[in-house]
């Protein structure tokens, strides 16, 4: 017994640093997101005072230098470059699940698509796909949010269930409906003899029950190759055990991984502009 619970400790102890790096890998993405977007939006932000300069009277230039590098600089500016700059800003936010910055920046764009040099045409159809990306941006994180916590409910369903079979005696090992009554008696039969995978029982459930958090913590991070990965080691591990139950809550697993996460939706405005 007194191996069985250091066993069970170093289990606890392997989750807990499993579930640290995580949170500072996590951490790490977070910051590396805020370089990229202060770097950028400090791009942009001189290629729009440039833009500004550029529709100047150049009357109000101090100086000929002055006007003779607004002048070169505009025939390197092109509206469309400037466009496609914010748009990768969004695409990139999206990727990082900031859908939140993701509108506020398409919303910016909307705004200054009328102080850039573009044919009125393109301008209408450039607010047209904006707004068209805008919504399908919020709605995409309804039915985002609404399918992630129908998996959360299924998870905290199946991690009570889990807690309840840690510390259920109670075994019946699966068998074949189409067994022979003598089959299914001497199947009973061979239970009551010492059986080590049913005496480990509560250590591999334990250890599933730990690494369902894990894959619970990695869908709510957006990290889904972790978080199916965990499921997958969950499958292997509860397929170990030989009675029902087992076999029932991996079935339970199976249908909480078989349910996709919604892909994130594509930019229309990138399209336009090819």
């Amino acid at each position: 017994m007194k191996k069985l619970y250091i066993f069970v400790l170093i289990i606890i102890l392997a989750v807990v640093a499993k579930l640290s790096y995580d949170v500072y890998k996590i951490s790490a993405q977070q910051t590396e997101l805020k370089q990229v977007i202060n770097k950028l939006e400090k791009s942009g932000s001189n290629l729009n005072d440039q833009l500004v300069a550029i529709k100047r009277d150049p009357s109000e230039a101090q100086t000929v230098t002055d006007i003779k590098k607004i002048t070169d600089t505009q025939s390197d500016i092109q509206p469309n470059d400037m466009i496609k700059q914010q748009l990768s800003l969004v695409e990139f936010a999206l990727k990082q699940h900031q859908y939140h910055y993701a509108v506020e920046k398409l919303i910016e764009l909307d705004h200054q698509i009328d102080d850039y040099v573009l044919a009125p045409s393109l301008k209408n159809s450039l607010h047209q796909v904006i707004d068209k990306d805008i919504q399908t941006i919020k709605q995409y994180v309804v039915n985002s949010d609404a399918q992630q916590q129908k998996i959360n409910q299924l998870i905290l369903q199946l991690n009570s269930e889990l807690k309840q079979e840690i510390i259920n005696p109670n075994l019946a090992v699966s068998s074949s409906e189409n067994a022979y009554f003598w089959q299914k008696w001497f199947l009973v039969e061979s239970t009551k003899k010492p059986n080590q995978q049913l005496m480990q029982r509560s250590v591999v459930l334990k250890e599933a029950q730990l690494r369902l958090l894990i894959a619970r913590e990695a869908l709510s991070q957006g990290q889904f190759l972790q978080y199916h990965k965990e499921l997958a080691d969950i499958i292997q591990l509860v397929n170990q055990l030989p009675d029902q139950v087992a076999k029932q809550l991996v079935r339970q697993i199976k249908n909480i991984d078989g349910m996709t996460a919604i892909p994130v939706p594509v930019l229309s405005t990138r399209a336009l502009l090819g």
